[in-house]
């Protein structure tokens, strides 16, 4: 058997507000278009931009601010302009022109629509223009490209 149930006690001191890790997000969507091989996938049409962080650069790249560390995320279809047997569609990103490790994501097209995705977290140092590219030489046409900046507090 319980007793009755004492009186409440009084409320502790409200801890510190967290930091709003999604203060600065960036998403924006691709045009379908043929891209050279080491060209720029574009992805002009921003549909989400908070903050000011991360904003539209130019030539199809995005600029972000320095010394920061961001997850990025990105999604294309990608068909190869030819049919040799084996050929391949690439899709990676790069900061200034140096490509992203582990970023790369590579299928053989052959023709055939592929899909290509990829994520990596970076942090930028005085180099601050990220961009989506086709590494391979081979030219391939890309569409329902999109990618998601997110800057991490």
């Amino acid at each position: 058997m319980t007793g009755l149930t004492g009186m409440t006690g009084a409320t502790g001191v409200t801890g510190p507000t967290a930091p709003n890790v999604t203060a600065n997000n960036y998403y924006a969507f691709g045009v379908p278009g043929d891209v050279a091989g080491g060209g720029f996938i574009p992805v002009p049409a921003v549909l989400e931009q908070n903050g000011t962080a991360i904003t539209p650069g130019v030539n199809g790249t995005i600029t972000l601010a320095a010394n920061q560390t961001y997850a990025v995320d990105y999604r294309t279809n990608a068909r190869s302009l030819t049919t040799t047997p084996f050929s391949s569609v690439s899709a990676a990103l790069y900061l200034g022109a140096t490509l992203v490790t582990g970023s790369n994501s590579v299928a053989t097209s052959e023709g055939k629509v592929q899909v290509l995705a990829g994520s990596a977290i970076i942090t930028t140092d005085q180099v601050r223009n990220l961009s989506l590219r086709n590494p391979v030489g081979t030219d391939a046409n890309y569409g329902s490209t999109s990618i998601s900046v997110i800057k991490l507090a």
